[in-house]
């Protein structure tokens, strides 16, 4: 996974100061991670995430509007907690469901209060959805990767 360091950083500054279990989007263009919008998801109980479809899906239409493509979605989790739950699993297979066919992966990093980030990589095969870890670029500016 590909992401400008300072939206990196950002992400991981507003998890700190949430409840876990919160979580967000991600967006960007030419495969790095660019934009992110901080959900503030729906009442639920204190040990899973529920995005709030509706405000996201406003978001991801402004995004198309100014050419930012969605690239997946973050959560923060509890510590000692460091791989995707049965209900992510479940949660990534719906969403590439209503995905195009034309998306072939997108990321879905869980975020830790110690300040990290653990990205996994979710890529549709002709088996179905196949999720592994994926390493994390950390890109000071766009100029960078083009040079």
């Amino acid at each position: 996974m590909k992401i400008l360091k300072n939206v990196y950083h950002k992400i991981v500054f507003s998890v700190q100061s949430v409840p876990p279990e919160t979580g967000g989007i991600l967006g960007g263009h030419n495969g790095i991670i660019t934009i992110f919008y901080m959900d503030r998801g729906l009442p639920a109980s204190i040990d899973q995430y529920i995005p709030d479809i509706s405000c996201l899906n406003s978001v991801l239409s402004d995004w198309q509007d100014g050419g930012i493509e969605f690239y997946g979605m973050f959560h923060s989790h509890y510590p000692g907690i460091d791989e995707l739950t049965v209900g992510d699993i479940v949660y990534i297979n719906q969403i590439f469901q209503m995905m195009p066919l034309k998306v072939k992966s997108l990321y879905f990093p869980l975020i830790f209060p110690s300040d990290c980030m653990l990205s996994f990589k979710a890529t549709r095969e002709k088996s179905g959805i196949h999720i592994q870890k994926d390493s994390i670029q950390k890109i000071n500016s766009i100029v960078e990767e083009v040079l």
